[in-house]
């Protein structure tokens, strides 16, 4: 722990106020736990607070997804009906073109009168008759006659395609309607989506879906989260609680333990007064701490409206005194701790110093001559130029600088005698 000049302002904090009394009390570790449930409560409530604002801003564009997402569904959209349905309007459209080109062609492969010049296929047939027989004789032939017969097939088959191609090709006006307003509803609802493919139009159906899914997943979060928020409500009500209580019972053992340091510094009519104070919710629970002083006995007032600069190093050695002992640390550093006292009080703040010593190691940057004398280790500290040095100091050393601190640039006899005694003391 580090006490820095100014560290005295540090009492006019809430917190460090709190943090005194809660060391001396004992509940540090309930006090952290009552900090990480505020913690953990704020986060839940943060996290409600945005699932409530998406909720609200879901529910507003509900309606309108629900509406979309009806639109698309009752489409019954599918991938590649457009295609389909245009070539399908195409062929309706001209369907009876169609037809007639394709009885045609039954009509030139295959009268139906039955005329024999034009009958191809009749043809045909004699050809491949007439090559088997001439084949007997030229047995080159067989080859042309096989190569007919599978042109014959062929064309055959041609014609059994023909035919039912010529039936399938229906004309029909109520169809072509039917399709051509089927393609009208596609063809809208690509424009009114922005979209140029069935494949689109169903990553947007999904995308409504989802959000109207996401609603009802955000409802459960709410609900969860509100169940969260009061159980750690509770829990934080619980830690409070004790922590106020463990407060309430320290505050008196606290209060006087200071007031006996501060009559052995010399301020034998002091009161120090602890008051808890009802506090906001907040990490450190639901208490504040006032720290309550007079020097001269009268009703205590508020520490720093009345303390003088004096009192306050030796109210603030008293409370570091008492945290050290309390908080089992290695290393504590006063810069200064006994600005504005000196004499016997300079001479008993040194001696606390000092006993303090026996737990821990004490540094203590002082200009009191009191308090030097007490270390069992003295540095001195100079600075040349830019230059800053330190050196411990051996006993001829420390008498030498004691008497300095004692009478000023002009080291006088009286004023090393002086040094010797302190340094005896």
């Amino acid at each position: 722990d580090i006490h820095s000049q100014h560290q005295t302002l540090r009492l006019q904090d809430p917190s460090f106020r709190l943090a005194l009394l809660d060391h001396f009390a004992g509940c540090s570790e309930q006090a952290e736990a009552c900090r990480a449930s505020w913690q953990r409560l704020q986060e839940l409530r943060r996290r409600l607070a945005e699932t409530t604002e998406q909720l609200s801003r879901l529910s507003a564009e509900k309606a309108y997804n629900e509406a979309q997402f009806q639109t698309l569904s009752e489409a019954r959209i599918r991938e590649g009906e457009i295609e389909e349905l245009e070539q399908e309007q195409h062929t309706l459209a001209h369907a009876e073109e169609i037809k007639a080109l394709l009885v045609g062609i039954q009509e030139e492969l295959d009268p139906s009168d039955g005329r024999e010049a034009g009958n191809l296929r009749s043809a045909l047939k004699e050809a491949v008759r007439a090559l088997g027989k001439a084949a007997r004789h030229i047995p080159s032939l067989a080859s042309l006659e096989e190569r007919l017969e599978s042109a014959r097939v062929e064309i055959d088959d041609i014609l059994d395609e023909v035919a039912s191609a010529e039936a399938r090709t229906a004309v029909s006006p109520a169809r072509l309607a039917e399709v051509e307003e089927r393609l009208s509803r596609l063809y809208g609802l690509l424009q009114k989506y922005g979209v140029r493919t069935e494949s689109e139009l169903l990553e947007r159906q999904e995308a409504f879906s989802r959000s109207l899914g996401d609603a009802s997943a955000l409802e459960e979060e709410e609900a969860s989260l509100q169940a969260e928020i009061t159980a750690e409500k509770g829990r934080y009500d619980n830690l409070a609680s004790a922590l106020h209580g463990a407060r309430e019972a320290a505050a008196e053992r606290f209060a006087r333990e200071v007031e006996a340091s501060l009559r052995f510094l010399e301020l034998e009519r002091a009161v120090f007064s602890v008051v808890l104070e009802p506090h906001p919710e907040g990490p450190a629970g639901t208490d504040s701490v006032q720290f309550l002083f007079s020097a001269g006995g009268a009703a205590p007032r508020e520490l720093a409206k009345v303390a003088s600069g004096g009192e306050l190093s030796r109210i603030m050695l008293s409370l570091k005194a008492m945290m050290a002992r309390f908080t089992a640390m290695p290393t504590l550093i006063f810069d200064e701790i006994d600005t504005g006292v000196s004499g016997s009080a300079a001479d008993k703040m040194g001696s606390l110093i000092c006993r303090m010593g026996a737990d821990m190691q004490v540094f203590a940057i002082t200009h009191q001559p009191q308090v030097a004398a007490k270390g069992d280790a003295h540095y001195l500290v100079t600075k040349t130029g830019d230059r800053t040095a330190i050196r411990r100091l051996d006993r001829p050393g420390r008498i030498q600088e004691l008497a300095r601190m004692l009478s000023g640039s002009v080291v006088t006899p009286a004023a090393m005698a002086n040094a010797e005694s302190l340094l005896n003391g």
